[in-house]
């Protein structure tokens, strides 16, 4: 990360970086949570209201509702812990520079 981005921490002016895997689930954080919670508010209906041929709708909906569900918490959590423990034993360590391709 550089100190020259837009809205990056400025790194000649003595701060720090902050590591790469928090920084970028801070910034996606939001997006992920709007994403999840307009799909999973929006399958609530057929899950919650009952009615003829709503046997249906309610499996469809509980399994979109809980697939979006577990795989928020494996974005934000699980895979975040997977690429901290990845970068924290590789043999570039810590400070390793990730440059794009």
């Amino acid at each position: 990360m550089r100190g020259d981005t837009p809205g990056g921490p400025d790194v000649r002016g003595g701060g720090s970086p902050p590591p790469p895997v928090r920084e970028s689930v801070r910034v996606r954080l939001r997006p992920i949570f709007m994403s999840t919670l307009t799909s999973i508010f929006g399958m609530l209906p057929l899950l919650v209201i009952p009615g003829s041929g709503s046997e249906l709708y309610k499996g469809f909906a509980g399994v979109i509702v809980g697939g979006m569900a577990v795989s928020t918490v494996f974005t934000l959590i699980l895979l975040p812990s997977i690429l901290q423990l990845g970068r924290a034993t590789s043999p570039a360590g810590r400070d390793a520079e990730i440059t794009p391709a």
